[in-house]
C-alpha cells in the first residue's frame, strides 16, 4: 500500500465487501456470521483482513493485519 502512504502494509484480500466493525475497550473486534446448512458451501473459502485506524503510524493512518482464510467444512 506504498502508493497510498502505508509503505510497510500489504493488502492481501480483495475489497469485494467492506465492513466497519467497532473495536471494544480491550482492542478486539468480532463479527458473528451464520452459515446456511447448504452442502454447496462445503470447501468454499472466505478471505479477510483488518485495516484498523492507527493515527500517526503513516500518511494513510491505517495499518494492515495478517490475512485470514476461512474454509467451510463439515462436522
Amino acid at each position: 500500500m506504498t502508493g497510498f502512504g502505508a509503505a510497510t502494509c500489504f493488502l492481501r484480500s480483495t475489497l469485494d465487501l467492506l465492513l466497519n466493525i467497532p473495536v471494544g475497550a480491550t482492542g478486539t473486534a468480532s463479527l458473528p456470521i451464520t452459515i446456511p446448512n447448504n452442502p454447496g458451501l462445503v470447501a468454499v473459502s472466505i478471505f479477510a483482513q483488518a485495516l484498523p485506524i492507527d493515527l500517526g503510524r503513516n500518511a494513510l493512518n491505517l495499518v494492515a493485519s495478517n490475512s485470514l482464510r476461512i474454509t467451510i467444512g463439515t462436522r
